[in-house]
């Protein structure tokens, strides 16, 4: 009979010095086999090849989710990654990039305001399964792109580690960068 994991430690509560929010994305073309990761789940680059395209953000519409799903009948565990991405302004290249996002799939890298770095579809990668692509009616409403991008992996989301963070940084490719008008 194997041993099954169990909770190993206690947690305090965090002084109010915490910070939230997504500053940007950086989609790199899912490797198959996925990339690899330490012993304790984290990041550090190894495995990683090809480019990273980043995608600034800048308003708060942008959040990230992940929901445990646990059937006790199988003993198995899913994580469920939910990424929602609001890019304002409506324009032909976005709708290109938006296009090749929906046809394949990518690891993808979270950036935090609080300088944090989480990567989804570490293992399987993250596919766009849903969003939008309007106008509204009134001068003052979003015309741009919603997008949802979903993940179902093994693990619970994953940490860039120092090293991890500076490959991902050296990888970054903005020649030609898309800037909407």
């Amino acid at each position: 009979m194997a041993l099954c994991e169990s909770i190993n430690k206690s947690r305090n509560v965090h002084c109010n010095t915490g910070f939230s929010g997504v500053q940007a994305v950086g989609f790199l073309p899912k490797i198959n086999g996925g990339l690899t990761l330490t012993a304790g789940d984290v990041f550090e680059g190894t495995g990683m090849t090809g480019s990273v395209y980043k995608f600034f953000l800048k308003n708060d519409a942008n959040t990230y989710s992940e929901e445990i799903a646990a059937d006790e009948n199988t003993g198995t565990v899913v994580y469920n990654g939910t990424l929602t991405l609001t890019l304002p302004v409506l324009d032909r290249e976005t709708r290109d990039q938006v296009k090749l996002l929906a046809m394949g799939q990518s690891h993808v890298f979270i950036e935090m305001y609080d300088g944090k770095k989480l990567l989804m579809g570490a293992e399987f990668g993250a596919s766009l399964t849903g969003g939008t692509i309007a106008t509204g009616g009134a001068r003052t409403d979003m015309s741009g792109y919603t997008l949802t991008l979903t993940s179902k992996e093994r693990r619970p989301i994953v940490f860039v580690g120092a090293t991890g963070s500076t490959i991902y940084n050296s990888a970054i490719n903005l020649t030609g960068m898309i800037t909407p008008q």
